[in-house]
């Protein structure tokens, strides 16, 4: 009899986004000293497990989802707004984004939903939506 064991080992990345430290570019590899200048690059990069540190500031984005960014059952793909809602921005589209958080962000829309959820076990924690052309969080 054989018998295979494979081991499978997740490992979650902690990303940086700061629009406003002098050294960011969407090019930098996401660490604190080298920050994302956009959320939608975290959103673009992310896996199952990943978790996407947003820093205080204005980000004039709707942050969208590509195939192969959802999270699983027990690794979600975690956004969060550090400190919470000092991160003001106009939303997210979660369409093909399953398992996914969105924590701690200001939203400010006028032309739709805050949060547009198109995707299955999401979580929206603790966000503020305000001037909204449509729900503050819709489906």
């Amino acid at each position: 009899m054989l018998a295979a064991v494979t081991n499978f080992s997740a490992h979650a990345t902690t990303y940086s986004v700061d629009k406003d430290h002098p050294s960011a570019s969407n090019s930098n590899p996401g660490t604190e000293s080298l920050p994302w200048s956009s959320i939608q690059k975290g959103a673009n990069t992310v896996v199952a497990g990943d978790t996407v540190i947003v820093k205080t500031g204005n980000y004039n984005e709707r942050v969208t989802f590509s195939s192969g960014h959802s999270g699983t059952a027990g690794n979600k793909v975690v956004f969060r707004a550090e400190p919470r809602r000092t991160v003001i921005m106009n939303g997210f589209d979660t369409e093909r984004c399953d398992y996914l958080r969105i924590e701690g962000f200001e939203i400010d829309n006028n032309w739709g939903d805050g949060v547009h959820i198109q995707s299955d076990h999401c979580e929206v924690i603790d966000n503020y939506c305000h001037g909204m052309g449509g729900a503050g969080i819709g489906t």
